[in-house]
């Protein structure tokens, strides 16, 4: 049995639109994710607006997606292919239990 990963990315607000659609896209499986906004806080960014610079933060999305480790691989190939110049960072987390209350 597959074990279940989360997949994070933190990507820049203006690509949530493609990043979604190529999600809803991907034809392995159905996927489940959440997506919200985040403030970005890194010692090495440049906080391009006013509203930034004031703020102290870059505002980013973050999508959160739950995929089996035997498609990892062919989820990112398949965000990679649709989103060749997105540079989007992502992490990789164990899921130790899924389920409902």
């Amino acid at each position: 049995m597959s074990q279940t990963l989360l997949l994070r990315l933190n990507l820049e607000v203006e690509l949530k639109h493609a990043v979604t659609d190529s999600l809803l896209t991907f034809e392995a499986m159905p996927l489940s994710f959440i997506s919200y906004q985040v403030q970005s806080h890194q010692a090495d960014q440049r906080l391009h607006s006013i509203r930034e610079q004031v703020d102290g933060f870059t505002p980013k999305m973050m999508i959160e997606i739950t995929v089996p480790e035997s498609l990892l691989s062919a989820l990112l190939q398949h965000l990679k292919a649709d989103l060749p110049q997105a540079n989007i960072p992502y992490q990789l987390l164990p899921s130790i239990q899924d389920g409902q209350l």
